[in-house]
């Protein structure tokens, strides 16, 4: 005969309210996008966006709107590869010139392969540092052009080698709250 089994206990389900937790997104403000300029440089916060309507390298009116990697020339590691881009201005002379610099990177980058490969075919040391040389120095080009950045950050982008009427019409550095309140204590 069989055993008769005993019943599952009955299971009620109790809704558990939410942990709170970080506030959404949505809710916190981030800062306004800032655009301004701090002596030869051009500072654009919170992901502000430089005028597109002259151009970058010269200021002249006529301009091109592209968008370019932002490159530092000092750092080789940004020479090559994805970057964050911007969108800049430049007049018909600066976006040829642009172009032969992008060419003129490749160009020496491929020179500089060929010479490193006969070099080492022929198992000479000159072809080989020449070569490395050449691949060393290729990326600068493209790094300095239009322009170059000397610090890249998720809030901060400073860019270098605009022109002197270019950052003209762009306003000057904020005054920070800390400067102006400390100015007005000093007063008699």
């Amino acid at each position: 005969m069989p055993m008769p089994v005993p019943a599952a206990p009955l299971r009620v389900l109790v809704p558990v309210p939410p942990e709170p937790g970080p506030m959404p997104s949505a809710s916190i403000h981030a800062p306004p996008p800032v655009l301004f300029r701090s002596g030869r440089e051009m500072v654009l916060e919170y992901g502000a966006e430089p005028p597109t309507d002259c151009c970058v390298r010269c200021g002249r009116p006529d301009a091109t709107e592209n968008r370019f990697s932002l490159r530092n020339s000092r750092d080789f590691r940004t020479w090559f590869g994805r970057r964050p881009d911007l969108a800049l201005g430049l007049c018909r002379k600066h976006t040829e010139d642009h172009s032969v610099s992008v060419a003129l990177t490749w160009s020496m980058l491929a020179v500089g392969t060929m010479l490193v490969i006969v070099g080492v075919l022929t198992i000479g040391w000159v072809p080989i540092l020449l070569g490395l040389a050449a691949m060393c120095v290729a990326g600068r080009f493209r790094a300095t052009s239009p322009v170059s950045v000397s610090e890249l950050t998720e809030s901060r982008i400073i860019v270098l080698g605009a022109a002197e009427a270019y950052l003209r019409n762009l306003p000057s550095a904020p005054v920070s709250e800390e400067r102006s309140t400390s100015s007005h204590a000093t007063l008699p």
